[in-house]
């Protein structure tokens, strides 16, 4: 947790002193053990991985749910109070 807040301190952090404190504390840190920085380097980049292809899932999942919405037959009252279905495709009547 630690590892991972300092990179991302160094990375979207906007205050130049912040910064600078937290490059300290890295330099720190990796000095005392470099291999267990790596490796928490390389947790991070996996974790951030899973995010993106979570992403990935959730944004084809709602585009399948649009086109299958889209897909439907559309219910348009009609003046005379019956329901007129449309084709969604070319507009007409089914």
């Amino acid at each position: 947790m630690v590892i991972e807040s300092v990179e991302k301190n160094l990375k979207w952090h906007w205050s130049k002193s912040v910064k600078q404190l937290t490059e300290n504390v890295k330099t720190m840190i990796e000095e005392m053990d470099p291999n267990l920085y790596d490796k928490c380097l390389e947790e991070i980049a996996h974790k951030e991985y899973l995010a993106g292809q979570e992403d990935i899932k959730r944004k084809e999942n709602w585009e399948r749910l649009e086109l299958a919405i889209w897909q439907q037959p559309k219910i348009i009252s009609s003046s005379s109070h019956k329901n007129v279905y449309m084709s969604p495709i070319n507009e007409q009547r089914i």
